[in-house]
C-alpha cells in the first residue's frame, strides 16, 4: 500500500501533510502552512481545470436560463423582480456575457485562518488610509475623487475586497457632503467670530457710554453742590438784610419813640416855664402893688 501511495503522491502531488497525516507536534503552524503551500502549488493546475470546469457548467445554466426561463420563474427562483431591462440585458449575447460574472472562487476550498487574517487586514487598511486622508479632505488638500479611487484601488488588491468596491464608490458623494458641511461649519464659526467680535465692541462702547454718563453724573452733582451753596449764601444774605432792615427798623422806631419823649419833655418843660413866668409875673404885679 505504501507503494500505490507514493506513487499517487508522484503522479498527483497529494502529500501526506495535506491529508493531515505525518504530522510533527514539535513543528509550528507557520511550518505545516508553508508544507501545504507548496503542495497547493503542485495540485494548483488540477484545481484550476476543475474551477474552468464549474466555471463553464455554470455559465451554460445562466445562458440556458437566460434564453428560455420566464421572467415569472425567474422571479420565483431568485424573490428579486425582473423588470423588462433586466430581462433584455440578460437575452443580449453582448449584455450578457458583461453582466453575468462567475467568480472561480467559490469553487477553491478556502482557509478560514487565512480569510480572517486578511479580513482583519484589509479593515486595518481601509481604517488607517481614512485616518489619513479625511483631515486632508477637509481641509481642502486632496480631492474627494482622488481619495475615493485610490480607495477603491487599494480595496481591489484584497480578495474579499471586491464586496466593498460598490460600498466604497458609494463613499464619494458622502465624503463630498462631509467636505460642504466642514466648509459650512467654518463659514457659521467666522460667522460666530465676527459677532463676537461685534459683541465685544459694543461691550466696550457700552463701557465707554457708561464712563461718560458716570462723569456727567459727578458734573452734575458738583453742579448742584454748587447751586445749593449759591442758594444757601442766597438765603443767608437775604436772611442777613432782613435782620439788617429789621434792627434799622427797631433803632428807627425807637429814635422816634426817643424824639417824641424828648418833645413832650421839651413841651411839659416848656409849659412849665411858661406857668413858672405867669405865677412870677402874677406874684411879682401883687407885690408891686401892695
Amino acid at each position: 500500500s505504501e507503494g500505490v501511495k507514493q506513487q499517487i503522491y508522484e503522479i498527483l502531488g497529494i502529500s501526506d501533510i495535506i491529508r493531515g497525516a505525518n504530522t510533527r507536534a514539535s513543528e509550528s503552524a507557520t511550518a505545516q502552512n508553508l508544507k501545504g503551500q507548496w503542495a497547493n502549488v503542485r495540485l494548483r493546475e488540477d484545481t484550476s481545470d476543475v474551477a474552468r470546469l464549474w466555471k463553464d457548467v455554470f455559465r451554460i445554466m445562466a445562458e440556458i436560463m437566460a434564453e428560455h426561463f420566464d421572467p415569472m420563474q425567474l422571479q420565483l427562483m431568485t424573490g428579486i423582480e425582473v423588470t423588462p431591462e433586466m430581462v433584455e440585458i440578460m437575452r443580449s449575447d453582448i449584455g450578457r456575457s458583461f453582466a453575468v460574472d462567475i467568480e472561480t472562487d467559490s469553487t477553491i476550498a478556502t482557509d478560514d485562518e487565512a480569510d480572517r487574517a486578511e479580513t482583519m487586514e484589509l479593515v486595518t487598511t481601509i481604517n488607517g488610509y481614512l485616518e489619513q486622508t479625511i483631515p486632508a479632505v477637509q481641509s481642502g488638500a486632496l480631492p474627494v475623487n482622488f481619495v475615493t479611487e485610490t480607495l477603491t484601488f487599494m480595496v481591489s488588491k484584497f480578495k474579499n475586497g471586491k464586496q466593498l468596491e460598490d460600498v466604497v464608490a458609494e463613499l464619494q458623494p458622502h465624503l463630498e457632503g462631509l467636505v460642504n458641511f466642514q466648509q459650512q461649519m467654518q463659514q457659521m464659526q467666522e460667522q460666530m467670530g465676527q459677532m463676537q467680535e461685534g459683541l465685544m465692541q459694543k461691550d466696550q462702547q457700552l463701557q465707554q457710554a457708561g464712563q461718560q454718563i458716570e462723569g456727567m453724573g459727578k458734573e452734575l452733582q458738583k453742579f448742584n453742590e454748587r447751586k445749593e451753596g449759591r442758594e444757601d449764601a442766597k438765603t443767608r444774605s437775604e436772611i442777613e438784610n432782613t435782620q439788617s432792615d429789621n434792627q434799622r427798623d427797631g433803632i428807627s422806631t425807637m429814635a422816634d419813640a426817643k424824639q417824641k419823649a424828648a418833645d413832650t419833655d421839651l413841651k411839659g418843660a416848656q409849659a412849665d416855664k411858661v406857668r413858672s413866668e405867669t405865677e412870677i409875673g402874677v406874684l411879682q404885679a401883687f407885690t408891686g402893688n401892695g
